[in-house]
């Protein structure tokens, strides 16, 4: 794995974490709050 991709993928699982993960919750449950939030895509 190149290793700036690595470095992004950290980031953006602690960002999701620090942002959606309260109290007990684990990062599937932080996560899948986050997926919740998206707007759809607009992309055809």
């Amino acid at each position: 794995m190149h290793p700036l991709r690595y470095l992004f993928s950290i980031q953006q699982a602690y960002w999701i974490r620090e942002c959606f993960g309260g109290e007990g919750r684990s990062d599937r449950e932080a996560l899948l709050a986050y997926l919740s939030q998206l707007r759809p895509s607009r992309i055809d």
